[in-house]
């Protein structure tokens, strides 16, 4: 096991112990219903946040800035109570992130998923779009965002090695281009990726979707992931199958149309499998036995299970006093790890932040009666908000935050009467596309990396997938309002 080389700051690690104490208070409060949890989380949270300030990001003082003002609102109004409410569901939030990073230092040596990653990457021209997409959407469960830069950093060496730079349309920041081959291969593995997070216990969006969604539980909104989940997957396959078509049309075909070197078969997909299947099964079964919240279960859940899998592995890597010292050395990566996805922690704490304090604090009745007054305003309101993720994306608000705030706000007009079925199609599809078509998302961020290219590039190359897919969701949502809402 390797560690990182830069030690913490003295900044972070003042951080580190606040981000265990939200976890902890988290257990404690699914564990307990003592009164102080609530206030104590809180507090921990304003700490946590104050030492971020310094990172002098935009959506730390922006959270900062909403949390003065719904505070001196609610005080002065004498809701106090939805503050505080506002306040621990953020701390839920952002404990269950620490928790879901917890995964990282332990995945980052995995012999068994770099085994499987090698096994999808090579797979040959004709199912690549499949097994790109299907390997995003697995490793993600384990990895979360890490999977972009393994996969994609996979996927340069197999396209470098197999053809050499030099052929395909992109120009790249220092002037190389981008094949082909190596785009399609990446954006199959992006797609794939950003429809995770909508069923996946081990992922922060099902926390947010429940949240803003009264009146869902997570089974049938787990079986509406899935379903939307496949639907993008086919109409992407598609799209990509038109455009290899075209390329092949017009260009001669090339070394890395052929099948790589490695191993091809799915054997050592069942190592990935298992740590999936595992993952899940020890999330969902301490939700099912405790009847806490979904947030909750994986908070207890996923500590135990990372410090289990550095235990496996020492257990099963090294020999004698080595063990010991090798599960040491994987603590200190995951404790040195925390503190750098503080920005991530910031933005779930934000969104369970809004998604309490704006139905509770912000007028939403009186907007509820003005839209009221709209002809068939129920019909088109959920197409409107997805695209309204999308374009909040476009101008940099994350999806996660623009997805939080306006769930909330439809939460707190219930008189609408749009069935929370289709809201939460809505929100679904907003975020797919927005999660892989904004230049300002992490996950674009992450591919330019991997293609040596500009966000905007991926944004680009994106674009007319984006266009069917929002216009597609569009019109499903429309229909659904006909038929069912």
């Amino acid at each position: 096991m390797t560690e990182p080389a830069k030690p913490l700051s003295g900044r972070e690690r003042l951080i580190l112990p606040l981000q265990l104490a939200l976890v902890a208070l988290a257990m404690a409060g699914a564990l307990w219903s003592a009164p102080w949890i609530g206030p104590a989380a809180a507090l921990v949270l304003v700490a946590f946040l104050t030492l971020c300030l310094a990172d002098r990001r935009g959506v730390t003082t922006l959270f900062t800035l909403a949390v003065a003002g719904l505070a001196t609102d609610a005080l002065a109004t004498g809701r106090g109570d939805i503050l505080l409410a506002a306040l621990a569901r953020g701390a839920l939030f952002a404990a269950l992130f620490t928790a879901l990073s917890m995964l990282q230092a332990p995945a980052a040596g995995s012999g068994t998923l770099l085994r499987a990653g090698r096994a999808l990457i090579a797979q040959p021209p004709r199912r690549r779009y499949a097994t790109l997409s299907l390997a995003g959407h697995l490793f993600g469960v384990v990895l979360n965002i890490g999977t972009l830069a393994m996969l994609g950093a996979m996927i340069r060496r197999a396209t470098e090695a197999a053809r050499g730079p030099g052929n395909g349309p992109e120009s790249g920041r220092a002037g190389s281009v981008v094949p082909p081959e190596r785009r399609r291969a990446l954006i199959a593995m992006l797609r794939g990726f950003v429809t995770m997070p909508l069923w996946s216990p081990l992922s922060v969006a099902p926390a947010v979707l429940l949240a803003i969604t009264p009146g869902v539980t997570y089974g049938p909104m787990a079986l509406q992931a899935v379903a939307i989940a496949l639907t993008f997957f086919l109409v992407g396959w598609a799209m990509d199958s038109v455009r290899a078509g075209g390329e092949a049309a017009r260009t001669a075909a090339s070394p890395a149309d052929a099948p790589q070197e490695g191993p091809r078969g799915w054997p050592p997909m069942v190592g990935l499998l298992g740590i999936i299947v595992g993952l899940v099964a020890a999330v969902l079964g301490v939700w099912a036995m405790s009847g806490v919240q979904l947030p909750q279960a994986a908070t207890m859940a996923i500590p135990p299970a990372a410090l289990a899998w550095f235990l496996i592995r020492a257990v099963r890597d090294e020999k004698g006093a080595r063990r010991l010292a090798a599960a040491r050395s994987g603590v200190r990566m995951l404790a040195r790890g925390l503190p750098r996805a503080r920005r991530e922690a910031v933005m779930m704490a934000c969104a369970g932040f809004l998604s309490v304090a704006v139905p509770g604090l912000a007028p939403t009745e009186a907007l509820a009666a003005a839209l009221t007054t709209i002809p068939n305003v129920a019909l088109v309101l959920p197409a409107v908000v997805m695209l309204l993720i999308v374009l909040g994306a476009m101008v940099g608000v994350t999806p996660l935050v623009g997805l939080a705030l306006l769930g909330a706000i439809v939460a707190g007009m219930p008189g609408l009467g749009i069935r929370p079925e289709i809201m939460l199609g809505a929100y679904m599809c907003g975020w797919t596309v927005a999660a892989q078509t904004s230049p300002w998302t992490a996950n674009t961020m992450m591919m330019g990396l991997a293609a040596d290219v500009p966000s905007t590039a991926i944004t680009r190359w994106n674009a007319s997938y984006a266009l069917v897919t929002l216009a597609l969701s569009a019109a499903v949502l429309i229909a659904a309002g006909a038929v069912i809402g």
